[in-house]
């Protein structure tokens, strides 16, 4: 586990998240945006530009919730903390430090197309599946964050990626490498095993009840209940709020009228763009002459794609003339996509400001729209509708439903009768997940209003909670036991047989480790499977990438210097799927020919051999930056 875990950690070319802004809210909390202030004291430093404290311990934060996210509960937090150390971190902080200073060197940008796109196409900035500017202020206000500030974090993101991408393009494998790649990892050993199980040793009835009573006298912290709640509260779904819809033809004509208008003005757009910035170097004012100016030249005869190749200061579209393809509306800030919407075909805008400086904005093209009949719209239309109407009504059952649990705090009776709901009931409610799958509080939105504090510890309802377009709700707690000691009885089973299999694997680990410094004394393989009462598993021509084999076994295998003639090599392996262990001899190596390979194993060989230059390449370029740089750390030595 802890091999997967940090070969996985190893590549530090981080995957920046769609949805940063969340990511780094969740891991680190609101005050996560500072990390980065140059006032913070520093562990590092890379060619003059420090790593703060702050940011080794969001790093370490962040791996550790990577981590997480891949094992899920298979990794504790003992291990994590012994795993994710500060040195480690800090290593690969340094890494990616050196990175993005190479990128810089090289002009890698993100202009500011591509990252007003990026946000725009962001599931978490949208609602209904179009950008919804309010959500992305509402974040950054809450998270103390400016724009400037999340651009950063993407940019760096971008010019990573570019620049991994450059280095890796540039990569490849000759025949040669290829063919020894094939000679060796596809090569066949003589493999022979001597497993040496737990159930070998287990043996219950050895554990007495005198161990099962010391251990749980010394673990009461092991035993105990979680602990239980009983909630009732009053539901109300959204399909009781709104049944079904009656619309007569006139209003579903009127509503198909205005569907087709907005499925014409919401049709994709081509346009072009030459973009002059409002930044410390150029007040709006200049901006607008130098726009201004140029609108002019455009009067005179010139064209916007060569002045956007000469002029234009966005750097993702200056080189394509502005041409900035077919896009739909919600990629772009209001006030460009509203001056590009109103364009008639070939028509060039008056000076455009937005947040990124002064456009001017050329509609090369409008997309065709496949506009359904009536009669097809007829049953997206009533959908569409309900849809509307049951937002509305939630949100005035939300507000009443509010209203009232909070004028009687500890009572839902007045919110069952306003509604005529019952009062419904979760009993023995303990927060284990198979609970949750029975109830209501299989939602997360719900389970964090009932356990809140004012619920549980003052018995007042909970917040009234909504759960997307589905329901409202409201709870409260009426009885609450708390966690107690398990009676031994209950748990002394449990308990021996968990002592009986850690004596089963201490005995094993012992014979284990004597039979094997045996054999390497003497050689004797008849001796040493007579010892364990067994016999080996032999594997003529086995390959390194056969899952019938337990991985374990393979890679202590595979992992051994090439035997000489006659020679056996003697190693062991411990299984992390089984509880075995296993005695492993090598005799015998067969390497494979490229030219004797089907087709389809040279073609992984291939895809393999250009991955593996793309690795060494991307290792090389980190390396000589290294070498090349100047780096100050507080934990360790950097060679």
């Amino acid at each position: 586990m802890m091999v997967r875990m940090r070969n996985a950690a190893q590549s530090w070319i981080a995957k920046f998240v769609a949805g940063v802004l969340i990511v780094v809210l969740v891991l680190f909390g609101f005050g996560a945006f500072n990390l980065f202030g140059v006032d913070e004291p520093a562990v590092a430093s890379v060619n003059g530009e420090d790593i703060t404290e702050r940011r080794l311990a969001a790093e370490i934060e962040r791996t550790k919730q990577d981590i997480r996210n891949t094992y899920g509960d298979s990794v504790t937090d003992a291990q994590l903390d012994e795993y994710v150390d500060e040195a480690f971190t800090l290593r690969r902080l340094i890494d990616t430090e050196l990175f993005m200073q190479a990128a810089s060197e090289l002009a890698l940008t993100l202009s500011d197309t591509q990252f007003e796109k990026i946000l725009r196409t962001d599931p978490t900035f949208q609602t209904d599946g179009e950008f919804d500017e309010e959500l992305l202020r509402g974040a950054l206000e809450r998270g103390g964050m400016s724009a400037q500030t999340l651009r950063l974090l993407q940019e760096q993101s971008t010019v990573r990626s570019k620049l991994l991408r450059a280095i890796e393009d540039s990569s490849f494998s000759t025949n040669a490498e290829t063919r020894l790649m094939a000679k060796f990892d596809k090569q066949v050993r003589d493999i022979s095993t001597l497993e040496f199980t737990r159930a070998a040793y287990d043996d219950p009835d050895n554990i007495t009840r005198d161990d099962v009573e010391l251990h749980y006298d010394l673990n009461h912290d092991l035993y105990m209940t979680l602990g239980s709640f009983d909630f009732e509260y009053v539901q109300v779904d959204a399909s009781e709020l709104v049944p079904e819809v009656d619309l007569s033809d006139e209003e579903l004509a009127e509503l198909h009228a205005a569907d087709i208008i907005a499925r014409n003005s919401n049709a994709k757009r081509h346009g072009r763009h030459l973009l002059i910035k409002i930044d410390e170097n150029r007040s709006e004012a200049d901006a607008l002459t130098e726009i201004v100016a140029i609108k002019q030249r455009i009067s005179d005869g010139e064209s916007l794609a060569d002045l956007a190749k000469e002029l234009s200061e966005d750097a993702g579209s200056k080189d394509k003339g502005g041409d900035l393809g077919m896009s739909d509306r919600a990629q772009w800030v209001k006030e460009f996509s509203d001056s590009l919407w109103s364009l008639e075909v070939g028509e060039i805008s008056s000076p455009v400001k937005t947040t990124f400086g002064y456009h001017l904005i050329e509609l090369l093209e409008v997309e065709e729209v496949e506009l359904p009949t009536l009669e097809e719209n007829i049953e997206s239309l009533k959908e569409d509708h309900r849809q509307s109407l049951v937002k509305e009504a939630m949100a005035d059952a939300y507000e009443e439903m509010d209203k009232l649990a909070f004028e009687q705090s500890d009572s839902l009776g007045p919110v069952a009768e306003a509604f005529a709901k019952p009062i419904e009931t979760v009993e023995d409610y303990s927060g284990v997940q198979a609970d949750d799958q029975l109830s209501i509080l299989q939602f997360d939105e719900v389970k964090q209003a009932f356990l809140a504090e004012d619920v549980i510890d003052n018995g007042f309802n909970s917040r009234v909670v909504r759960v997307e377009d589905l329901f409202i709700a409201v709870g409260r707690m009426t009885d609450r036991e708390a966690p107690s000691l398990k009676p031994i009885d209950d748990v002394y089973d449990d308990i021996r047989d968990m002592l009986a299999e850690e004596a089963a694997d201490a005995a094993r680990d012992a014979k284990h480790q004597e039979v094997l410094e045996t054999l390497r004394d003497d050689q004797d393989f008849d001796a040493a499977a007579a010892a364990v009462a067994s016999s080996w598993v032999v594997r003529e021509k086995q390959l390194r990438d056969d899952f019938e084999v337990d991985p374990a076994v393979l890679e202590a295998a595979f992992a051994q210097a090439l035997p000489t003639t006659g020679e056996r090599v003697i190693t062991e392996a411990t299984s992390e799927f089984t509880p075995s262990k296993y005695v492993v001899v090598v005799s015998r190596q067969e390497l494979a020919d490229y030219a004797l390979l089907e087709q389809a194993e040279q073609e992984t060989i291939d895809e393999s051999a250009v991955n593996d230059a793309k690795t060494r390449a991307v290792a090389a370029f980190v390396s000589s930056l290294r070498s090349e740089a100047s780096i100050e750390s507080e934990l360790f030595s950097y060679e």
